[in-house]
């Protein structure tokens, strides 16, 4: 039997009165090849990058914020083949972090 490419979702979130969003799930759990993308309902614009690298390293352009009444925005998709720990940031607010964890 083959392996079987599955899509992944991280929903981007900020709590009520929070000052910055968070990732979940995170860590993410996927297997090698699989393809992962960002659900932005936060109202804010984020940017996810490996940590420590450029901006555009996994997408090319920020995913825009979530508007009243509108279904949220979400990545292109990031496909990871090679097993690791994928640690990640917002590129436009560096306290945001979450984990990827392909196995």
């Amino acid at each position: 039997m083959g392996n079987f490419v599955n899509t992944q979702e991280v929903s981007i979130t900020r709590a009520s009165g929070a000052s910055h969003a968070t990732f979940h799930p995170s860590p993410l759990n996927i297997n090698v090849g699989d393809d992962v993308f960002w659900t932005n309902n936060d109202t804010e614009r984020h940017n996810l990058a490996p940590a420590g690298q450029p901006a555009d390293t996994w997408l090319d352009f920020p995913i825009p914020g979530k508007q009243h009444g509108q279904n949220p925005s979400s990545s292109s998709a990031v496909t990871f083949g090679t097993a690791g720990t994928y640690q990640y940031v917002c590129t436009l607010h560096a306290n945001e972090t979450g984990e990827i964890v392909a196995s």
